[in-house]
């Protein structure tokens, strides 16, 4: 888990440098652009001025025309680190969504058969994505479309989340008689890193359907792309999107540990109370945080 996290963040950072490149070269090259433009406007109208008129149209705006920004090699460059990175951040976030069904389903064929299929076809839909847009000379059937790169990845955390949703209802409902009959509560460790894992996936194949609905608007809708709301998802989603998977596991990671480390506190302050004499003005019991479906259900049993 910690090499795939040290990856994606390298990738992200290599998106970062690539991009931070870019834009010292565009302000660099507007400046130029804007000292040229300025030198031509003298020097038409010094141009203007030495000839006469009909002249003076034909050779004062015979020049060639000025280069633009995107006209500069930095900029595929940048296209081509962003979906690399972006590529390699998609697979590992993946890889360590299934790793977590592969868990929790010990010995299943068939979902080790999904797991290996699904990682694969990422990778390589991922490689065709990188290759185009990097500027390899590949053949027509191998140029894909980025919305359904998304697509594919927003399936299979889909299908991956909803086995760690049915192995974590499987589970609750095992442990949930023995539990009562023994007068403990039905809300174990385990149940909640369960629950806070399948909160996790959900939050994560939201995101994805975002993405997704984006990307076909794009495609579907041609007028969708040229509006003000379209422009600035764009550059959201085009600089956010590889950070905000990168930090995706470390994240759940961090929560987990937070979790854990919330319940085991609790339970041993429950203990010493339990063991302690009567004290008098005593602290209060810590009390332990709640996960997203704790506070759901005590949302809902209020009402």
């Amino acid at each position: 888990m910690l090499v795939a996290i040290v990856i994606m963040w390298m990738s992200t950072v290599s998106d970062w440098i690539a991009t931070l490149v870019a834009v010292v070269e565009d302000y660099t090259a507007l400046q130029d652009l804007t000292l040229r433009s300025l030198r031509r406007m003298t020097d038409m109208q010094d141009c203007i001025g030495t000839l006469p008129g009909s002249d003076a149209t034909w050779s004062c705006f015979q020049q060639a025309p000025l280069t633009t920004l995107l006209d500069s090699p930095v900029h595929s460059i940048q296209n081509c680190t962003n979906t690399a990175a972006l590529t390699v951040n998609v697979v590992i976030g993946d890889a360590i969504v299934w790793w977590r069904a592969w868990v929790l389903w010990p010995g299943d064929s068939l979902v080790r058969c999904m797991c290996v299929v699904m990682i694969l076809a990422t990778m390589v839909l991922g490689a065709m994505d990188t290759a185009t847009t990097c500027g390899a000379q590949v053949p027509g059937w191998v140029l894909i479309n980025p919305s359904r790169v998304a697509l594919f990845s927003l399936l299979t955390n889909a299908v991956a989340t909803t086995l760690i949703a049915y192995r974590a209802w499987k589970h609750r409902r095992l442990i949930m008689s023995y539990l009562k009959a023994r007068g403990s509560s039905p809300r174990t460790q385990v149940e909640r890193t369960l629950a806070l894992l399948v909160e996790s996936g959900v939050l994560f194949c939201a995101f994805w359907v975002i993405i997704v609905v984006y990307e076909f608007s794009e495609v579907k809708y041609p007028a969708f792309e040229v509006s003000a709301f379209a422009h600035g998802l764009y550059y959201v989603i085009r600089g956010c999107l590889v950070p905000l998977i990168g930090m995706y596991p470390t994240v759940v990671i961090i929560v987990c540990a937070v979790n854990k480390s919330l319940y085991e506190k609790s339970a041993r302050s429950s203990s010493e109370i339990g063991n302690a004499s009567i004290v008098f003005n005593g602290a209060p019991p810590t009390r332990r945080r709640g996960t997203l479906s704790e506070l759901l259900g005590a949302g809902a049993s209020t009402e």
